[in-house]
């Protein structure tokens, strides 16, 4: 597989890979939103927000999480 570069994430790569994700488990494999969880994993804590803020999942799991916030 290929490197995924930062500008590419910008262009919104992940976004579009999820709600695509999303889309077919919903719509394709008939998967009830509500038994859908977003996992992600340090890093990948911010895509699983992300899913969860845009589509309905039946939960979230944030495992080690990182904070995006400016230290005070």
């Amino acid at each position: 597989m290929g490197e995924v570069k930062g500008s590419q994430v910008k262009r919104g790569v992940y976004p579009r890979l999820q709600t695509q994700l999303y889309l077919y488990l919903v719509n394709t494999k008939r998967k009830d939103p509500k038994t859908i969880i977003s996992f992600g994993q340090s890093l990948g804590s911010a895509v699983a927000a992300h899913l969860a803020a845009h589509h309905e999942v039946g939960g979230v799991v944030l495992e080690s999480a990182i904070s995006l916030s400016e230290p005070a």
